[in-house]
């Protein structure tokens, strides 16, 4: 994002990086009844810069209209489990339930600042730093029925606990100037989605699918450019073609549409120095995904 932005003071670049290691096991505790369970080892990676407001270096003598910045970076394991079962009502139809527990990263890094005024550097100074990010649980109920020997139904909804997200804090070891804070108070929400597959012979098979993905964010005045998020609606295409029995390759497509969000920021608080920030987001994003699997 732009350094000179108007919401500069507010973020301009967020970054997050996940790799996740998650070994199941399976047993399958009757003809019709499968269980499943999980550890999901998680590394994280954060990265955070933004503008700082030279009247925040007033108050140590530096009289200035020049933009400080600070960069905050950290890295993090975790790990969470989860669980499954699978039930057949029918040869046609079956069920299934999945749960994903919360999660909690504590994120360990430094912060760096860079065009300080002079009197300023003593206080806005290399740092270590540490933030908490409570991730949620996740609760899912998905179906399948084969209508006929060609086409498959498929339907799933998601609960997402995104209401143990409630602030980001950056917690720092000697700096005076006292925790950053963002406010998010995010709620629990849901994600429905309905698919369709067509298998005209053993070779092909084609997919389409639909899904609206609610936003946890409560208020215009808890959304942050940090994370302008908003409800979403997907729409998605694909096709699979096996070459034998071991090797398989898939193409996939998806377009979201973001409904359009508003940003409400007063200059109070914690935004106080960051300032106020009005104005609305939209956008939309354009997935494509090729897999090519071979079983040994």
């Amino acid at each position: 994002m732009d350094k000179n932005w108007v919401g500069r003071y507010h973020a301009i670049k967020s970054k997050l990086i996940t790799i996740n290691l998650n070994p199941t096991i399976a047993y399958k505790v009757t003809p019709k009844f499968s269980l499943g369970l999980g550890i999901n080892f998680q590394w994280a990676e954060a990265e955070l810069t933004n503008a700082l407001n030279p009247i925040a270096f007033v108050r140590f003598g530096d009289i200035t209209t020049q933009d400080g910045f600070a960069k905050l970076k950290g890295d993090d394991w975790s790990f969470n489990w989860n669980a499954g079962l699978l039930y057949e009502l029918s040869e046609k139809t079956r069920i299934g339930l999945s749960y994903r527990a919360k999660l909690t990263h504590v994120f360990r890094g430094e912060v760096n600042f860079s065009n300080i005024p002079s009197n300023s550097t003593n206080v806005f100074k290399k740092d270590d730093a540490k933030a908490r990010l409570n991730l949620p649980p996740m609760l899912s109920f998905s179906g399948l029925h084969k209508i006929n020997k060609n086409w498959t139904i498929l339907v799933d909804v998601t609960w997402t606990g995104w209401s143990r997200f409630e602030e980001l804090r950056i917690k720092y070891e000697t700096l005076i100037t006292g925790d950053t804070v963002i406010t998010t108070k995010w709620e629990d929400c849901f994600r429905y989605s309905l698919g369709l597959t067509y298998q005209p012979n053993s070779k092909w098979t084609f997919r389409t699918g639909i899904a609206y993905d609610e936003t946890p964010i409560s208020s215009d005045k808890y959304r942050t450019p940090r994370i302008p998020d908003t409800d979403r609606f997907w729409v998605a295409f694909g096709l699979g073609y096996n070459f034998s029995e071991n090797a398989k390759f898939d193409l996939g497509y998806v377009h979201i549409f973001f409904k359009k969000s508003h940003i409400d920021k007063d200059p109070v608080g914690e935004d106080l120095l960051r300032g106020g920030l009005k104005g609305y987001y939209r956008g939309h994003v354009d997935i494509i995904s090729v897999q090519l699997r071979y079983n040994f």
